[in-house]
């Protein structure tokens, strides 16, 4: 029988509506954690999958050749220039090591033989023997688990190079200028850059990959708040669709066929020219007809942040992760929605005869819990973490690692049981 009041003094301040947790340790202690160490499953990806995407090799040495190449851009040492050769450290710079292909290169904070060595955020780096950060997107690589997040892959770029990608939902859930995409014997999708090539990933290239309101800066390929009308652009310029543009003139600078051209602007009699024109939402320029009509070609046109555009209809997109869903819910990776969790979290329970709390194969607790006053105000459920390291519990809820009695660690979802959320009926 598990008695959590006998290893911990729980006590709770309240203050101005707000309840503190403050957990003494007798017997142990409490402490965030974040899951296990990060490893993405192992898998072949087939060749052309996206644009110029994903080719996996088998040689581990291929992102070292893309550094010496300079193929890649991003963090790290300067990709143009070589990295010296060695035969031990002795022959590196201070702040190198000598590593298991003969190169020098950074040394790590900690000295390790296995990822459990590095804690959360970093792996071992078995090539140097020392504890390296976890890596994010279009960071070389050499195997899945020094990248960033549970599902993540080390990949073969087919423009060069081997790189960390991200284990994704939507594109919502990717960094700017990244797609998530379908990679063939991966189970996750995987973000990776748009323009194919970790040199210049590319926010985008066309107004119609950016959110709504925003537009595609041209020169810097970033998504932009567009110009509003002619007085917010530089010297003669004119604002068209969102971008300053030389004004058009019949003779010399002539409107697209179907197009006139009125006081410097090209429009369509009675019609549009882009989706700009088409301010309801869940409309778009139809190109065919220049006309706006109802329904989507891409997720701009559905005029609303949380809909993407399916099929030629406007619907809601998947949700990114726990923390976008309500309180108590988790977000389904296979619907994509915010579902109720399943599981008895901060149930009531009796510590003495608990049968609501620990299931078969499960590690959860039965805790009692005490206000301000030491007085007791419930037994509460503790449900274990889940093992998505980025998801492990329903939002409102943190995973604590909790000792229950000496060498006996839990990782359970808290929160202060005691208090309803705010908002509750």
């Amino acid at each position: 029988m598990t008695n959590l009041t006998q290893l911990y003094v729980h006590r709770y301040y309240f203050n101005a509506g707000i309840w503190l947790f403050c957990a003494i340790a007798i017997a142990g202690g409490c402490s965030d954690s974040g899951g296990g160490d990060p490893s993405g499953a192992s898998a072949d990806i087939a060749s052309g999958v996206g644009p110029d995407v994903p080719s996996f090799g088998e040689d581990s040495d291929q992102a070292d050749s893309a550094v010496k190449d300079g193929a890649l851009g991003g963090g790290g040492p300067d990709l143009l220039t070589p990295i010296p050769h060695c035969q031990s450290d002795s022959e590196c710079a201070d702040g190198l090591t000598c590593d298991c292909y003969q190169k020098c290169v950074p040394k790590g904070d900690l000295i390790c033989a296995e990822n459990k060595n590095c804690g959360s955020g970093a792996f071992c780096d078995t090539c140097t023997g020392y504890c390296k950060p976890l890596k994010m997107p279009c960071e070389l690589c050499n195997d899945d688990v020094e990248c960033q997040g549970t599902g993540s892959i080390c990949y073969d770029l087919a423009s060069g190079g081997r790189v960390c990608g991200l284990a994704c939902l939507s594109d919502i859930g990717c960094p700017a200028g990244y797609a998530c995409i379908d990679v063939a014997g991966v189970k996750s999708k995987q973000c990776v850059p748009k323009s194919g090539s970790c040199a210049q990933p590319g926010e985008c290239t066309e107004d119609k990959q950016c959110p709504f309101p925003l537009v595609c800066n041209d020169s810097q390929q970033v998504c932009a708040a567009g110009c509003p009308d002619d007085d917010s652009c530089a010297g003669d310029l004119v604002c068209q669709g969102g971008h300053c543009v030389q004004p058009c003139d019949d003779a010399t600078n002539p409107c697209e066929n179907g197009q006139q051209c009125n006081a410097g602007h090209c429009f369509v009699p009675g019609g549009c020219v882009s989706g700009l024109d088409c301010p309801d939402k869940e409309t778009y320029c139809d190109p065919t007809s220049s006309k706006c009509v109802s329904g989507c070609l891409v997720d701009f046109d559905c005029k609303q942040t949380s809909k993407a555009c399916v099929d030629g209809r406007c619907v809601d997109k998947p949700c990114p992760g726990n923390y976008y869903c309500a309180f108590g819910e988790v977000c389904s990776a296979t619907t994509g929605k915010c579902e109720d969790a399943v599981g008895p979290y901060c149930a009531t329970c009796d510590q003495q005869n608990d049968t609501v709390c620990k299931s078969p194969g499960t590690q959860n607790l039965c805790v009692g819990f005490q206000n301000e006053d030491g007085v007791d105000v419930g037994d509460f459920c503790l449900v274990q973490c889940g093992p998505d390291f980025d998801n492990p519990c329903p939002q409102g809820y943190a995973c604590k690692e909790i000792e229950v009695q000496e060498g006996d660690k839990r990782n359970v979802c808290f929160r202060n049981c005691s208090v309803p959320p705010v908002g509750t009926p």
